[in-house]
């Protein structure tokens, strides 16, 4: 459990710097991230949940015993390092997360960058738009004062 537990933390950390070296992320590569980080997510809950009734079952064996306090640190111990690779593969997921939602700013970012020039010239044709309904409201205005 803890070899698989390395292993997709040595994969998932080496896929984050290819795709930090490389840039951007596209959108295959940032669902086969949001994919990875699911599952290490799931993987963490189960084994969380797994180190949690191992402790509870060694701790009713303990109560049999005549050192009790003993064996029940002793299975204090093994939850801890047990939870210890739960939290890793936890940390790395929210690496993960972490790593996508900087990707998503930076495709939101330059995907404004080139939206840019289209904004300013529809900004610039709807004020030329308003600057003539202007001058011919007034206009109006002005031909019905004098006509009066």
């Amino acid at each position: 459990m803890r070899q698989m537990v390395d292993r997709a933390f040595i994969f998932l950390f080496s896929m984050l710097v290819a795709t930090h070296a490389a840039g951007v992320l596209d959108d295959r590569e940032q669902t086969t991230l949001h994919q990875q980080a699911a599952e290490l997510r799931n993987s963490a809950k189960n084994q969380r949940a797994d180190a949690e009734k191992r402790f509870t079952a060694e701790e009713r064996l303990c109560m049999g015993r005549f050192l009790v306090t003993s064996c029940i640190d002793d299975a204090k111990k093994a939850k801890q390092q047990s939870l210890r690779a739960v939290k890793q593969a936890e940390q790395e997921a929210r690496s993960i997360e972490r790593q996508i939602k900087a990707n998503e700013r930076e495709m939101k970012a330059a995907r404004r960058l080139e939206e840019a020039p289209q904004r300013e010239a529809e900004a610039a044709r709807r004020a030329e738009k308003s600057q003539r309904d202007y001058e011919a409201a007034s206009q109006r205005v002005e031909r019905k004062q004098a006509g009066r």
